[in-house]
């Protein structure tokens, strides 16, 4: 909050709830799932003060719809899932069920003595309903689409009675084109329209003016970071941000709420690892004319390292952006293989058979690895370091993570393509789950100085898991022959660049 407000946010949307969760505990329904570091009402509220002595109004945001696990994989109320019981993904409250506004209603009064702000984001992203026998009743008499947004209108007047304006998030129309779900929703619920790949600004402008022309007010949704990326967001995000910044700036109307920088998947990147990214997005939306990356970057080290900027500084950066790795399974239609003429690497710690004969080992060489030549730039810089030096340290992890990543994909690669006999395998295969097993080691203890509860084993692209498939490898070499269906061969010691 304090940095955010330092560089001109004037609200923080706070995900109170989520399918593993609540971030608050609910004193009017204290039976649905918690996190295990949930707040209390009164230092959730204490919180809220403290954001606003700093210019920055506290949205919350309770999903309402989709999402809803932390309500329907309860006791209480498992009579409200609307999906199959084993169905993993996607997930939703049942809209024709009365227990379903009654419980969302309790939400709403709770959070809004809570919290002052004028808007309250009640999701409805990502929903898929309709499994249960309530459900397919109702839809034996009512389009799909007339049924959503009679429920969202009944959340909508929930909150209106209390004074304040629902937000929805937008994919069903601005993903999915069910226009006619339009032409039914109450004309007062401002659409967040969520994208984080697009970069035309036209067509983001359009897609927004389309949303006014209908009667609603609108607000733009970029990413900072989302599914595509990992412990570091590439150039080819920024441009995301950029796009956005210009559609909504030039466009001059009373339903132009303005632009909401989201940034997801926490169990992506090293808690304090971006903190050059947050201070990037806010120089693209206090100017984006005037943005020049370098320039955003020199301002944020002199000012939140108290470094002096040199040739180092921006070459480190520079690589940083250019480099940064894509989750292998995005889709190439939202991130390009190539951005400014540079390739991107496509990765993912390797943690199950198919991934290692499917992804790897059909590759005609191993990959470069331009975090390996950081670190000692890393290392050097880290003495110019004035303040913050914690940010700076695990910034540096995660850009040394990074290079062991594509390090340990090159080792698994070599020994697949010409694999080693006898004891040397054994070896081979030991010094990666040893390796794994001490990044474990470190980044566990990174979680634990910054965040609450267990840490997922989703973490950084669901390394425990990779960490757990190496070392079982390690204690069955043979195992690894087998994938690859031949037997041991003599080959070349392994090498990297540790």
């Amino acid at each position: 909050v304090d940095f955010y407000g330092r560089r001109g946010f004037n609200a923080v949307v706070f995900r109170l709830t989520d399918d593993a969760g609540c971030a608050l505990r609910f004193e009017s329904h204290p039976e649905i799932r918690c996190h295990p570091g949930a707040m209390t009402v009164e230092a959730m509220r204490a919180f809220v003060t403290y954001a606003a002595s700093k210019g920055v109004t506290v949205i919350p945001e309770i999903e309402s719809f989709g999402h809803t696990r932390y309500i329907t994989e309860t006791l209480a109320f498992g009579h409200l899932r609307d999906y199959p019981q084993d169905q993993p993904g996607f997930n939703a409250l049942c809209p024709v069920h009365p227990d379903s506004l009654k419980i969302m209603s309790d939400l709403y009064a709770e959070t809004c003595s809570i919290f002052p702000s004028r808007y309250v984001h009640i999701g409805c992203d990502e929903v898929r309903w309709g499994e249960s026998e309530r459900s397919r009743q109702a839809l034996r008499t009512k389009p799909r689409h007339v049924i959503c947004a009679e429920y969202i209108n009944a959340l909508n007047a929930s909150l209106r009675a209390l004074g304040r304006q629902a937000m929805i998030w937008g994919d069903a129309v601005t993903h999915h084109r069910q226009y006619e779900l339009l032409d039914h929703l109450d004309r007062d619920i401002v659409i967040v329209d969520w994208n984080y790949w697009d970069d035309d600004v036209e067509g983001l402008r359009a897609a927004a003016q389309f949303l006014i022309e209908k009667g609603f007010a609108v607000m733009g949704a970029p990413a900072i970071n989302w599914w595509a990326w990992g412990t570091r967001v590439g150039a080819r995000q920024l441009d995301n941000l950029l796009g956005v910044a210009h559609a909504y700036r030039d466009l001059p109307h009373p339903g132009n709420r303005g632009v909401i920088v989201t940034h997801w998947h926490p169990s992506r990147y090293i808690q304090n690892g971006q903190w050059d990214t947050y201070a990037v997005a806010a120089d693209i939306f206090a100017n984006p004319d005037a943005f020049d990356l370098e320039t955003s970057l020199r301002g944020f080290v002199q000012e939140h390292y108290g470094a002096a900027w040199n040739a180092d500084w921006a070459n480190l950066y520079r690589k940083v952006y250019e480099h940064a790795p894509v989750y292998r399974r995005v889709n190439p239609h939202q991130v390009p293989a190539v951005h400014n003429g540079v390739r991107l690497t496509w990765l993912q710690p390797w943690s199950q058979p198919a991934h290692l004969i499917e992804d790897i080992l059909p590759r005609a060489e191993s990959l470069a690895n331009p975090f390996c030549e950081l670190r000692p730039v890393v290392q050097a810089l880290r003495s110019d370091v004035r303040r913050h030096v914690a940010d700076y340290d695990e910034f540096a992890t995660s850009l040394d993570w990074l290079a062991y990543v594509i390090d340990r994909d090159n080792a698994a690669w070599r020994l697949m393509r010409e694999p080693p006999g006898g004891q040397r395998l054994a070896d081979a295969l030991r010094a990666i789950a040893d390796d794994d097993a001490a990044w474990m080691r470190r980044i566990e203890t990174i979680w634990s100085r910054g965040r609450t509860g267990p840490m997922s084993d989703q973490h950084l692209w669901s390394f425990p898991r990779a960490a757990h498939f190496s070392r079982r490898l390690a204690e069955d070499p043979r195992s690894f022959l087998d994938l690859l269906g031949r037997p041991a061969e003599a080959g070349p010691e392994d090498v990297s660049c540790q």
